[in-house]
């Protein structure tokens, strides 16, 4: 009997044992995928953070191609100036892009804060002939008129880029010139209150063709 028990006894050890056993295992296994999983979520926080933390991405503004051709979403802003003629708009720095949609095979012009009429108004007048953009820089010598070239009286041609086209009796011209004057026959188009323009168009080609038609409207960018 003394045996029998001894037998189980050392059964009973030797279970115990390797139960100690398979539980340190166990231990080791369950504390090391611990470790893992806090690893990994130290990781997935990090990779969170990085995200929130980082800078936008800033999209360069949409350049206005000076081409003769107006397309969708080329400029900031537009205006009907009435029916037949319609103003687009976009600044460029220290300069401004504009262009005149004309329904018309003739001359077109916008100017920029007349005192009375077209005197002092710094003009821009604009026609295609045989395929070929002439573009002025012009000044309003009196209310109704002449409006001689810049440069003709002592100042300069600030048009700095411009193309034409037209197409379907419809004439397109885009023209860049500086926000601020240049000369004493130059006027600031403001970008933080309104200016007053005159705008005329006509179906001649000619420097001192009779208007069509004309009115004033004002303008804020």
């Amino acid at each position: 009997m003394l045996l029998h028990v001894n037998y189980y006894a050392k059964g009973s050890e030797i279970s115990l044992r390797t139960s100690s056993s398979i539980l340190g295992l166990m231990y080791k296994k369950i504390y090391s995928i611990g470790i893992v999983i806090v690893m990994m979520a130290t990781l997935v926080a990090g990779c969170a953070s990085g995200e929130d933390d980082a800078e936008p991405t800033t999209l360069p503004p949409k350049e206005v191609a000076i081409d003769g051709i107006v397309t969708q979403d080329e400029y900031e802003g537009s205006m009907e100036l009435n029916s037949r003629l319609t103003l687009y708009w976009r600044t460029a720095g220290e300069n401004i892009v504009m262009a005149l949609v004309g329904d018309t095979d003739g001359m077109v012009s916008i100017g920029f804060d007349p005192s009375v009429g077209m005197k002092d108004a710094d003009m821009v007048i604009a026609w295609i002939e045989d395929g070929a953009l002439s573009i002025f820089d012009c000044y309003g010598t009196g209310a109704s008129g002449p409006h001689p070239k810049d440069a003709d009286l002592g100042g300069q041609d600030d048009i700095l880029e411009a193309a034409g086209s037209e197409s379907g009796g419809v004439t397109t011209v885009e023209f860049m010139r500086p926000l601020a004057a240049s000369d004493d026959y130059d006027k600031d188009i403001a970008t933080d209150g309104p200016t007053t323009l005159i705008w005329a168009y006509s179906g001649s080609d000619s420097f001192t063709a009779q208007h069509s038609s004309r009115g004033s409207a004002t303008l804020e960018i």
